[in-house]
């Protein structure tokens, strides 16, 4: 039996010619809610990030895209290169953008409920393009609505989903289409659209507990 936590993996390294293969998220043990989805109907929409502050070269860019506009806060929570993103923000007297630096898991529950819109956006490579990255089971757990980088398995996987929004720095017009998408959101539709996800996720895990007990017990 081969386990992925993609099934974005299956096109690499002719693993899609196994069969015998088995879907196990990279999620928590306990998926169940831990906060309802609210929007926020006042200006500015919080869009936060936490996990490794990395892709110096993609964030800068990140930066300069979302920097000063006053319909937006971004928040980056996580340790690595944020000092260096810190000091590009302060030579360009960008102040809707925060570091916050390292922090603890324990922290995220916090982070969630000052989150409007999840960034799980990333410059694309071999290892983003196929993965389905824990932020997509944060963003579930806690009925946050996601952002995920265009031409990635994510953006497959995920496409049905009204919570998420697919983002690409080649389109000059993504901040304008970013916040219409936030303000027209429909609450019902958007929690029709993490239940649907919720669902899907509860049925791939009973199947890899069933496969896998029978792989243990052959």
């Amino acid at each position: 039996m081969f386990v992925v936590s993609s099934p974005g993996y299956l096109n690499n390294f002719d693993l899609k010619k196994i069969e015998n293969w088995v879907l196990c998220h990279n999620t928590y043990k306990d998926i169940s809610y831990k906060k309802s989805f609210e929007k926020n109907i006042e200006e500015p929409i919080k869009i936060v990030y936490w996990g490794a502050v990395r892709q110096v070269e993609y964030n800068k860019k990140i930066c300069k895209l979302f920097g000063n506009d006053d319909r937006f806060d971004f928040i980056f929570h996580g340790d690595g290169a944020y000092e260096e993103l810190r000091l590009f923000c302060e030579k360009r007297k960008i102040k809707n953008i925060t570091f916050t630096g390292k922090y603890f898991l324990n922290q995220i529950n916090e982070f969630a409920h000052r989150t409007d819109i999840l960034f799980n956006a990333y410059e694309t490579d071999y290892v983003t393009t196929p993965s389905l990255a824990v932020k997509v089971y944060d963003s579930l757990v806690y009925q946050l609505p996601l952002i995920v980088s265009k031409n990635t398995f994510m953006e497959s996987y995920l496409k049905e989903n009204e919570h998420v929004f697919t983002f690409s720095l080649d389109d000059n017009s993504i901040l304008d289409k970013l916040y219409e998408w936030y303000v027209h959101l429909d609450i019902e539709k958007v929690k029709k659209s993490f239940e649907r996800l919720h669902s899907q996720v509860e049925k791939d895990e009973e199947v890899f507990k069933n496969r896998l007990f029978e792989f243990l017990i052959l």
